[in-house]
């Protein structure tokens, strides 16, 4: 029916914004990371003992390879949902942002 079919466009939207809710919260963990990773010396430039272990610990955390993140996937998705809805304007500003 076309009540459900509202509320379906609904959650849909609503998980799309979770998605880059979460891309954006991903991003900023990863810049956090960066900040700390500049601010403590290099791991292997800290001397292994005792006092220092909290310090080599928190380096390897903040000093491991993140994975980039890839949020084509959801942008082409939001596109070709915004076109199949002959929204053709939206579509194409959102397939304009993968490429």
């Amino acid at each position: 029916s076309r009540d459900n079919q509202r509320t379906i466009s609904r959650l849909q939207k609503k998980i799309d914004l979770e998605k880059l809710e979460i891309a954006d919260l991903q991003n900023r963990l990863f810049d956090f990371q960066q900040q700390v990773a500049r601010a403590i010396p290099a791991l292997k430039k800290i001397e292994k003992s005792a006092p220092t272990q909290a310090l080599r610990n928190l380096a390897s955390v903040v000093q491991a390879p993140t994975e980039s993140i890839d949020l084509s996937n959801l942008i082409s998705e939001q596109g070709q949902r915004q076109f199949r809805q002959k929204d053709y304007s939206s579509a194409a500003q959102s397939f304009s942002k993968i490429g």
